[in-house]
Parts: structure tokens; C-alpha cells; sequence
């Protein structure tokens, strides 16, 4: 792939990232904790479902994001491990 191509790219990456970011800062701060301690209680079952929809949703969509910025940052990292070799 071209370098200017890469660099778009990497980009929008960016941009989605500061996106699913400022998501998770939200829930975080909404739910008093950090991502990583609620994932790690949310599938470990330490956090029971809820039984208030909203609430349900939101643990979900904050799963979701978590996943989300994981993949984003792999892609990231993809693509700077790419520059190194070229």
C-alpha cells in the first residue's frame, strides 16, 4: 500500500478511535469506574445483568466500544509495524 494511502487511513482510524474514546469516558464516568475494571467484572459475572433496559444497553454498547478500540488499536499498530520494514 502507498504511504499517502496509509496515512489516510491511518487517520480515519484515528478519528474513529477519538470517537470510541470519548464513549468510553462517558460510560466511565457515568458508572464510576475505569473500562478495563468494568469488562473485566462484566464477563467474569461480577456484574449481574441488569434489569433496567437502559442500563443493559449501555453495558452492552460499552462491550461493544471496548472491542471496538481494541481493534482499532490493533490496526493502528498494523500499520506503524508496516512502516518499519519499508
Amino acid at each position: 500500500m502507498r504511504q499517502s494511502s496509509l496515512v489516510t487511513l491511518a487517520e480515519k482510524y484515528l478519528q474513529c478511535l477519538n470517537d470510541v474514546l470519548s464513549r468510553l469516558r462517558k460510560y466511565e464516568k457515568k458508572y464510576g469506574m475505569p473500562t478495563e475494571e468494568f469488562i473485566k467484572k462484566w464477563k467474569s459475572g461480577k456484574i449481574p445483568e441488569p434489569e433496567d433496559h437502559d442500563t443493559l444497553v449501555d453495558f452492552m454498547n460499552w462491550e461493544e466500544d471496548y472491542e471496538l478500540f481494541q481493534e482499532i488499536t490493533r490496526k493502528l499498530r498494523d500499520i506503524i509495524e508496516s512502516q518499519r520494514g519499508a
